[in-house]
Protein backbone atom coordinates (compact mmCIF):
# COMPACT_ATOMS: atom_id res chain seq x y z
CA UNK A 1 0.00 0.00 0.00
CA UNK A 2 1.44 3.55 -0.85
CA UNK A 3 0.71 6.00 2.12
CA UNK A 4 2.21 9.50 2.59
CA UNK A 5 4.06 10.22 5.94
CA UNK A 6 2.06 12.81 8.10
CA UNK A 7 4.81 12.37 10.54
CA UNK A 8 8.29 11.33 11.14
CA UNK A 9 8.45 7.42 11.56
CA UNK A 10 11.88 5.95 12.65
CA UNK A 11 12.81 3.79 10.19
CA UNK A 12 10.81 4.43 7.95
CA UNK A 13 10.56 8.18 6.50
CA UNK A 14 10.30 11.96 7.21
CA UNK A 15 6.94 13.43 7.07
CA UNK A 16 6.16 14.49 3.67
CA UNK A 17 7.78 11.24 2.41
CA UNK A 18 5.19 8.73 -0.36
CA UNK A 19 6.53 4.86 0.98
CA UNK A 20 5.60 2.11 0.45
CA UNK A 21 4.15 -0.44 3.42
CA UNK A 22 2.93 -3.60 3.62
CA UNK A 23 -1.15 -3.31 4.05
CA UNK A 24 -1.75 -4.66 7.24
CA UNK A 25 1.12 -1.81 8.95
CA UNK A 26 -1.03 0.58 7.15
CA UNK A 27 -4.56 -0.18 7.84
CA UNK A 28 -3.36 -1.29 11.73
CA UNK A 29 -0.49 0.86 13.14
CA UNK A 30 -0.11 4.07 10.57
CA UNK A 31 -3.46 5.09 9.69
CA UNK A 32 -5.36 4.91 12.55
CA UNK A 33 -2.30 6.49 14.66
CA UNK A 34 -2.54 9.59 12.33
CA UNK A 35 0.71 8.82 11.40
CA UNK A 36 0.11 8.72 7.57
CA UNK A 37 -2.47 8.96 5.17
CA UNK A 38 -3.37 6.86 1.91
CA UNK A 39 -1.27 8.00 -1.11
CA UNK A 40 -3.75 10.08 -3.12
CA UNK A 41 -3.25 13.07 -5.27
CA UNK A 42 -5.48 15.55 -2.70
CA UNK A 43 -4.04 13.57 0.15
CA UNK A 44 -0.94 14.33 -1.10
CA UNK A 45 -1.06 18.01 -1.44
CA UNK A 46 -2.77 18.23 1.78
CA UNK A 47 0.08 16.35 3.16
CA UNK A 48 2.44 18.42 1.85
CA UNK A 49 -0.08 22.01 2.74
CA UNK A 50 0.52 20.87 6.75
CA UNK A 51 4.23 20.05 6.21
CA UNK A 52 4.52 23.74 5.26
CA UNK A 53 2.81 24.99 8.01
CA UNK A 54 4.76 23.08 10.28
CA UNK A 55 8.19 24.33 8.92
CA UNK A 56 6.19 27.83 9.01
CA UNK A 57 5.38 27.22 12.49
CA UNK A 58 8.89 25.92 13.39
CA UNK A 59 10.91 29.19 12.37
CA UNK A 60 8.52 31.18 14.33
CA UNK A 61 9.02 29.65 17.12
CA UNK A 62 12.99 29.70 16.49
CA UNK A 63 12.72 33.63 15.87
CA UNK A 64 10.88 33.78 19.33
CA UNK A 65 13.47 31.38 21.12
CA UNK A 66 16.56 33.86 19.60
CA UNK A 67 14.74 37.27 20.74
CA UNK A 68 14.20 36.18 24.08
CA UNK A 69 17.92 34.92 24.52
CA UNK A 70 18.95 38.42 23.44
CA UNK A 71 16.36 39.83 26.33
CA UNK A 72 18.12 37.47 29.07
CA UNK A 73 21.45 38.06 28.25
CA UNK A 74 20.83 41.86 29.04
CA UNK A 75 19.30 40.59 32.30
CA UNK A 76 20.56 40.24 35.74
CA UNK A 77 18.60 38.28 38.34
CA UNK A 78 19.67 39.79 41.87
CA UNK A 79 17.87 37.16 44.70
CA UNK A 80 18.65 38.45 48.08
CA UNK A 81 19.14 35.49 50.51
CA UNK A 82 19.38 35.02 54.66
CA UNK A 83 22.82 33.54 55.69
CA UNK A 84 24.36 32.71 58.87
CA UNK A 85 26.96 33.30 60.89
CA UNK A 86 29.41 31.63 58.80
CA UNK A 87 28.28 32.81 55.53
CA UNK A 88 25.99 29.79 54.69
CA UNK A 89 22.40 29.88 53.21
CA UNK A 90 19.36 29.38 55.13
CA UNK A 91 17.97 26.81 52.05
CA UNK A 92 19.56 27.58 48.46
CA UNK A 93 18.23 29.40 45.31
CA UNK A 94 16.41 26.85 43.27
CA UNK A 95 15.43 27.29 39.57
CA UNK A 96 11.28 28.45 40.69
CA UNK A 97 13.07 31.69 42.47
CA UNK A 98 14.74 32.34 39.29
CA UNK A 99 11.81 31.88 37.71
CA UNK A 100 9.96 34.49 39.94
CA UNK A 101 12.32 36.56 39.93
CA UNK A 102 12.27 36.72 35.95
CA UNK A 103 8.53 37.10 35.84
CA UNK A 104 8.97 40.84 37.82
CA UNK A 105 11.12 41.72 35.27
CA UNK A 106 8.80 41.19 32.47
CA UNK A 107 10.44 37.31 31.21
CA UNK A 108 7.68 34.29 31.03
CA UNK A 109 10.03 31.01 31.92
CA UNK A 110 8.85 28.40 32.82
CA UNK A 111 10.98 26.20 35.26
CA UNK A 112 11.77 23.27 33.56
CA UNK A 113 13.37 25.54 30.87
CA UNK A 114 16.41 26.81 33.20
CA UNK A 115 18.78 24.02 33.43
CA UNK A 116 20.16 24.84 37.04
CA UNK A 117 21.48 21.24 37.82
CA UNK A 118 20.97 21.43 41.56
CA UNK A 119 20.34 24.86 43.42
CA UNK A 120 22.77 27.44 44.46
CA UNK A 121 23.74 27.30 47.82
CA UNK A 122 26.82 29.65 47.90
CA UNK A 123 26.90 33.39 47.44
CA UNK A 124 28.10 34.88 44.02
CA UNK A 125 27.45 35.24 40.71
CA UNK A 126 26.47 32.30 38.11
CA UNK A 127 25.62 32.04 34.73
CA UNK A 128 22.63 29.90 34.63
CA UNK A 129 21.97 28.44 31.42
CA UNK A 130 17.93 28.33 29.69
CA UNK A 131 17.03 26.33 27.16
CA UNK A 132 14.59 28.25 24.89
CA UNK A 133 14.49 26.25 22.20
CA UNK A 134 15.97 22.65 20.96
CA UNK A 135 18.42 25.04 19.37
CA UNK A 136 18.44 27.71 20.95
CA UNK A 137 20.37 27.73 24.62
CA UNK A 138 20.68 31.51 26.22
CA UNK A 139 22.86 32.47 29.68
CA UNK A 140 21.00 34.59 32.46
CA UNK A 141 23.06 36.01 35.11
CA UNK A 142 21.81 35.38 38.61
CA UNK A 143 23.56 37.06 41.42
CA UNK A 144 23.07 35.80 45.26
CA UNK A 145 23.19 38.40 48.03
CA UNK A 146 22.85 38.81 51.37
CA UNK A 147 19.75 39.93 52.57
Amino acid sequence: MDIILVKDVQRLGKAGQKVSVKDGYARNFLLPRQFAVAATRTAGAVAQAKLAAQIRMAEIAMQKANELARQLSEVSCTIPVKVGEQGKLYGAVTAGDIVQILQREGIRLERRQIQLGGSLTQLGEVQVPVRLHPEVKAFVKVVVTKA
